[in-house]
């Protein structure tokens, strides 16, 4: 009988646990959403972005050698969107990445330009390197070269 009571107590604790963990992510969403509210951490949301477009960029070019899509010689917009809307653009689009090198094409805080734009950019220099800019930085210049 104390047997089945510290059983159904353990599993009363567990329920209430998991209830808890389930409640405190629900009350602590409404902050994460707060925090990108200022340039700071718009920022470093944007700087993630970078970080993840070089990796997965470098990674393709280690694994394949070059990239199936020829890089501008001019900043041009990064699509956000599917690959037949970012055909239908005049936008860069780096979906080939998505799956294997990206979970999604990375999009900054603050949305894009226009109708299916990332609110990054990338161009290729005459020597090759790539340079993968984060337009809409606040108060300073964000950017990664390759």
């Amino acid at each position: 009988m104390k047997r089945r009571y510290l059983v159904l107590v353990g599993l009363a604790v567990v329920v209430g646990a998991v209830g808890a963990k389930l409640l405190a992510s629900r009350f602590d969403q409404p902050k994460t959403e707060a925090v990108l509210n200022t340039p700071a951490a718009r920022n470093e949301a944007r700087q993630v972005g970078l970080n993840n477009l070089k990796a997965a960029l470098a990674g393709y070019l280690v694994a394949h050698d070059k990239l199936p899509v020829a890089l501008p010689a001019v900043p041009t917009e990064i699509c956000a969107g599917s690959a037949s809307s970012c055909r239908m653009t005049k936008l860069v689009d780096l979906n080939f990445l998505v799956g294997t090198y990206l979970a999604s094409v990375p999009s900054d805080p603050m949305g894009g330009a226009g109708h299916y734009t990332s609110g990054f950019q990338i161009f290729r220099e005459k020597s090759g390197a790539i340079h993968v800019i984060a337009e809409r930085a606040e108060g300073q210049s964000l950017s990664l070269t390759f």
